[in-house]
């Protein structure tokens, strides 16, 4: 995960996104690839934490008997720090960044099809 746009308002996102008295902060995802069964051997897309949600669900339950990684703390640790600061955010983003690095190279997990059509994930 990276920088979309060389903002740098909080490394490794997007400006914040607010709607209806919510904010979030989306990233960019990139994934390379030279395995056959997925779309595109580079593909760029921007999600937001709850994907990362939705992705570990699925995994989760298609693969009942192996270990999905743990997703990092959505909302921080507290009073010491929030959701809103930059070293929450970067924090986020590289253990989410981990996250994904963990199943993409899990022999079989790769191969899932919530990690192999970037529009689902």
């Amino acid at each position: 995960m990276r920088d979309p746009a060389d903002s740098r308002s909080h490394a490794g996102s997007f400006p914040p996104i607010r709607h209806a008295g919510l904010t979030c902060w989306p990233l960019q995802v990139r994934c390379q690839t030279s395995l056959q069964q997925y779309g595109s051997a580079d593909t760029t897309v921007t999600r937001r934490f709850n994907h990362f949600v939705w992705l570990h669900a699925m995994l989760t339950e298609q693969y009942p008997g192996y270990f999905i990684p743990a997703l990092p703390d959505k909302s921080g640790l507290g009073p010491v720090l929030n959701r809103f600061q930059e070293e929450f955010v970067e924090h986020r983003r590289l253990a989410l960044h981990k996250f994904l690095l963990r199943l993409t190279q899990h022999p079989v997990i790769c191969t899932s099809k919530p990690l192999q059509v970037p529009a689902h994930f």
